[in-house]
């Protein structure tokens, strides 16, 4: 069965990738940050990488038809796993594009009780927050204190 045959860029100082357990050859194009051309065969996968700073893994889907249960396996967005074309299209070639705005499901009245900025100060809400999942509250990329003093001093 043939595989698909994907790109995967990630960033992290002294990292390293592993697909599905296995550490891979990645290039590194610029400082801190590698890719590298893997081939997947239909089924489940998780990436990760681990650095210094700490450990990040994501679990996805490759195939054409994904299980029935791809929202509650492969997207790890609380307060429910949610599908991946909830928030995504896929183009013609075949790849996610983000689709959606966030305050679809997150209204203005409760962002505006936890956070210091308007929605339209925010380039988008993943300059703060991966919603593919974290280990950090509320899904921030970092803890709050470094996500702030990436922008503030």
């Amino acid at each position: 069965m043939p595989g698909a045959e994907v790109q995967i860029i990630a960033r992290g100082e002294a990292a390293k990738l592993l697909l599905d357990g296995k550490p891979l050859e990645v290039e590194e194009p610029f400082p801190g940050v590698y890719s590298v051309t893997a081939e997947l065969l239909p089924g489940a996968h998780r990436l990760r990488l681990e650095s210094p700073e700490g450990v990040s893994e994501i679990s996805f889907h490759s195939g054409a038809v994904p299980p029935d249960t791809a929202s509650e396996k492969y997207a790890d967005h609380p307060p429910s796993r949610i599908a991946c074309t909830h928030c995504h299209s896929v183009s013609r070639r075949g790849r996610f594009r983000f689709s959606g705005g966030c305050q679809s499901c997150h209204p203005k009245e409760p962002f505006i009780k936890t956070h210091s900025h308007e929605p339209h100060e925010l380039a988008s809400c993943g300059m703060c927050h991966d919603a593919h999942g974290s280990a950090t509250a509320q899904l921030l990329l970092l803890p709050k204190e470094q996500a702030c003093r990436q922008c503030h001093n």
